[in-house]
């Protein structure tokens, strides 16, 4: 008898999975009123993607979310595909992330094997199955954040100007579906001259990089050109202060902590935020609002050293051993 080969093993697990997740989604379909019931995050994405699909590439206000992911709805809904078309799309991004963590991990460690248990222990996550069956980001950013290892094992192992550019390019979308990432762009960028034989690709990778990421930021200025402040420089999202606010407050516990007179309605929370501003400091302009919160944050941490540093593990261990950890799950 045959044995099983890893690669065929991962194909079948792959299928089985893919066969298992679109079968519950036309179950759920009809049967789960939440499905189609769009709030929150979700329902600002789909109304984003509709003036996206109306021809409005710029929008009124800076970014103030995850720029890519709204457009890339947009793509998928000017291809025709409704709610659960686009949830289809990104159940097969989950498969293709499964298959690149896989591959990834089979060019870092060797044994077939471990690769199969990676894909496997990926497939098993709850979070990753169930926001792929949900309007928001998560699917799109994993799918990246995985894409930007294997395009950086591919660089490494054939440095030509097309690698570099396929991984410098990767990087940049992962910082538009992911913000948070702009803060490792440093890294990236030591870590490519750091490990290259050619400094002219290096120089491409980060060049590609930036390029990419720059669409975020001239977005931003063409969109508050005719703002009271006039165009501001905002590198991707305008709603970083908020956010960083949300989990470095008075009473915050590592998970998203609603702000003291700025809604907890997506559709209202930035708006809020901005006219609080304005009400306090007499000054507009959303890079002033996000720098205002982010202050908020700030000083939270330097009056409250000891809290700030047992938040900082609460957060940890949430992301390490956490389950169900979210406040997205109504969506």
């Amino acid at each position: 008898m045959k044995r099983l080969r890893p690669t065929s093993a991962l194909l079948m697990l792959l299928v089985i999975d893919l066969i298992w997740q679109l079968f519950s989604l036309h179950s759920s379909n009809g049967a789960n009123p939440t499905l189609l019931a769009l709030a929150g995050d979700s329902l600002e994405y789909w109304n984003m993607s509709g003036n996206i699909l109306d021809g409005n590439f710029i929008q009124k206000q800076p970014f103030l979310s995850a720029p890519l992911y709204p457009y890339f709805v947009a793509l998928l809904r000017a291809l025709g595909l409704d709610i659960i078309g686009v949830v289809v799309v990104q159940i097969l991004l989950r498969s293709l992330t499964a298959w690149l963590i896989a591959s990834c991990s089979k060019k870092l460690f060797g044994p077939p094997w471990l690769s199969f248990a990676s894909a496997a222990t990926f497939l098993l996550l709850l979070e990753p199955a169930y926001f792929a069956t949900r309007i928001v980001n998560s699917s799109l950013q994993l799918f990246l954040v995985t894409y930007v290892v294997f395009t950086y094992l591919r660089y490494r192992q054939r440095q030509c100007a097309f690698s570099a550019a396929d991984y410098g390019g990767t990087i940049g979308l992962a910082i538009l579906a992911h913000p948070p990432l702009l803060a490792s762009a440093p890294f990236f960028a030591w870590q490519t001259f750091r490990r290259s034989t050619k400094k002219q690709l290096s120089a491409w990778v980060i060049f590609s990089m930036l390029m990419v990421t720059a669409t975020a930021t001239i977005h931003n200025a063409l969109a508050t050109v005719d703002s009271p402040g006039g165009a501001e420089f905002i590198l991707v999202s305008a709603q970083a202060g908020v956010t960083f606010a949300h989990g470095n407050a008075p009473g915050a516990n590592g998970t998203y902590k609603p702000l003291e007179g700025v809604s907890a309605n997506r559709l209202k929370q930035n708006a809020d935020a901005y006219d609080m501003v304005k009400q306090q400091t007499g000054e507009e302009g959303w890079g002033r609002t996000s720098d205002y919160f982010l202050a908020q944050g700030l000083d939270f941490w330097v009056n409250n050293p000891s809290t700030a540093i047992a938040l900082f593990f609460t957060k940890a261990r949430w992301m390490f051993a956490g389950s169900n950890y979210g406040d997205l799950f109504f969506i």
